[in-house]
């Protein structure tokens, strides 16, 4: 598997990451889409609205500092809300992971592949990464 990623960018692959925090959460919600996509849906279409009602805000302080003169304090408004809101989304991400997977393992159990190897990047047979059964509950 290092042939995936180099040594360099091991501790960024290692580190809080949106993209796999976000696929593990679509991943199970697709296994049981009548169960979870709706709150999933809910909760996200909930924070996008919030988003866009304090992204208006944001806009119109920063824009009220580009009129007097001060782009830098008008720059970190925008940079501080955008910043503020990748955290907190990965936040809502990780709690709706951590509570779609702890139900889905105790109403489900764990299912096994019943296919081959998954398939890996760039359609080789290969499983990518550590990768363990999870334990069956």
């Amino acid at each position: 598997a290092e042939g995936f990623v180099t040594k360099d960018f091991q501790i960024q692959e290692a580190s809080r990451f949106a993209y796999i925090t976000f696929k593990r959460l679509m991943y199970y919600t697709c296994e049981k889409p009548d169960k979870f996509l709706p709150e999933v849906t809910e909760a996200l279409t909930a924070f996008e609205n919030q988003s866009i009602a304090q992204a208006q805000n944001a806009e119109s302080t920063a824009a009220k500092l580009y009129e007097v003169n001060a782009p830098g304090m008008a720059q970190s408004v925008l940079t501080n809300y955008s910043s503020q809101r990748a955290l907190d989304g990965l936040s809502l991400g990780d709690s709706l992971l951590a509570s779609v997977e702890a139900r889905y393992r105790l109403l489900y159990g764990h299912r096994a592949p019943t296919g081959g190897a998954t398939s890996g990047l760039f359609g080789r047979n290969t499983v990518v990464g550590c990768v363990e059964p999870l334990p069956s509950y």
